[in-house]
């Protein structure tokens, strides 16, 4: 073991009494636990099996799992099976290691493209964090495009799966999910919904009450990141006329998000 700091290189070298969950793939459902002291190793006997070994399984400890290639290309092909403790864990350590400086970002992406299928409101608000501090690294990158394009072939589907209105008994965290994908699809350049966003901003400025909560600031996010001359005299008009202070700050700082 290691002390594992994202901030610090210079963090001093400390060393922990740590419980290890462990168990190969095919058995998570019976893992072993052995307790990994300070300036030691464990030898632990293996089943019987070609599964890989997945540990912290559960994801109860605190603690970060760097594994060798390999392992993470067997983990990487059984993750869209795995429960959603796991593939948070895997993802939650793979970032980790990323802003650390050891794991690539193509491998996360791996990562996060083999759960494409998921349908798990915790998983894609993982994956969204992480591109979004990606496409914040990629600024003035020659590659941010590339990225972009590729970001809205992940994301896209999902968003169709969902749709852009809210469902009779739809959790509110798939709403919170809907509109932070259609942000960040807006964000990434996305032309169909920076095209029904402006449509529904029209709407909006007809009939205010057709856009509430959640969407109706996204809607305006994107609006305003892809405003031409005339809308922003819109947007402008819309901030100096709102009798709500918290409304004129949202509305002016739309002139600010064209990062």
């Amino acid at each position: 073991q290691q002390r594992f700091s994202l901030d610090d290189p210079d963090a001093e070298a400390l060393e922990w009494p740590i419980p290890l969950t462990l168990a190969p793939l095919d058995q998570l459902d019976h893992p072993s636990t052995h307790l990994l002291l300070p300036g030691e190793s464990l030898t632990l006997p293996w089943p019987s099996t070609n599964a890989p070994p997945k540990l912290n399984v559960g994801d109860a400890g605190y603690y970060r799992v760097l594994y060798d290639d390999s392992t993470v290309a067997a983990l990487t092909r059984a993750l869209p099976n795995l429960p959603e403790a796991e593939q948070l864990n895997l993802l939650g350590d793979s970032w980790a290691l990323v802003q650390a400086g050891r794991l690539s970002t193509p491998d996360y992406l791996e990562i996060a493209l083999a759960l494409r299928g998921s349908t798990s409101q915790p998983v894609w608000n993982s994956i969204l964090n992480a591109l979004s501090e990606i496409d914040i690294w990629l600024w003035a990158d020659p590659n941010r495009d590339a990225f972009h394009n590729w970001a809205v072939s992940l994301l896209r589907p999902q968003l169709d799966r969902l749709g852009w209105q809210i469902q009779p008994g739809e959790s509110p965290l798939v709403d919170v999910l809907r509109t932070r994908l259609i942000g960040r699809l807006g964000r990434f350049g996305d032309q169909s919904v920076i095209a029904e966003s402006q449509a529904r901003f029209r709407r909006y400025l007809e009939e205010p009450s057709s856009l509430t909560g959640g969407l109706r600031q996204t809607v305006l996010y994107v609006v305003g990141r892809y405003a031409d001359p005339g809308t922003y005299e819109r947007l402008r008009h819309l901030a100096v006329s709102s009798a709500s202070t918290e409304e004129k700050s949202e509305l002016y700082n739309l002139s600010l998000i064209h990062i």
